[in-house]
């Protein structure tokens, strides 16, 4: 790979537990394994009981990452690791009306090859959402959602911080189609 170079390594270990089936709940997870220490674990709870729709999913990646360098003289790695937590509930009330709600939360950490050797960015989103929509006739559908942006980034150079940015939406949507 570009970033990893010929000699990099990837293994992926993928059980199914069940076969889909949409009217049960089934599990996936998957285990990644790579070079420069990368490791990636996720699990997933996903299907329909009755008329309600389930999705959770959490998920850990770590990488060590490579050096920019060509020197030897700061050997550190360009690594990352974050955590991923997701959810979606959605609820078929009636033939008419579907109610919802969603939700992601990220928190990851970035090593970077600068001047310094020790610099650091520390991330998080959450994205979080309700809906429904509503079948007023064959031919029309109304929706409505309400949801939350945070996306919040804090730099470090050797442990001390020196900058962070915060950019917060809130979303209030309602169409007819």
């Amino acid at each position: 790979s570009a970033l990893y170079g010929s000699s990099a390594l990837a293994a992926v270990i993928k059980i199914y537990t069940n076969l889909p089936n949409e009217e049960r709940l089934h599990t996936d997870l998957l285990i990644g394994a790579g070079s420069e220490s990368t490791y990636k674990l996720k699990a997933s709870l996903n299907g329909k009981i009755r008329k309600t729709q389930i999705g959770i999913e959490v998920l850990q990646h770590k990488t060590d990452g490579i050096n920019s360098y060509l020197s030897d003289m700061w050997p550190d790695s360009d690594g990352t690791t974050y955590g991923t937590v997701g959810f979606s509930l959605t609820n078929q009330l009636s033939k008419k009306l579907k109610i919802g709600v969603q939700g992601l939360y990220i928190n990851g950490t970035r090593e970077f090859d600068y001047q310094f050797p020790e610099t650091e960015e520390e991330s998080i989103d959450e994205q979080w959402s309700i809906r429904a929509e509503y079948k007023y006739r064959s031919d029309w559908d109304m929706f409505f959602s309400a949801g939350h942006y945070l996306d919040q980034i804090t730099d470090y150079t050797s442990g001390i911080q020196y900058t962070e940015n915060k950019t917060r939406n809130r979303t209030f949507k309602w169409s007819n189609r």
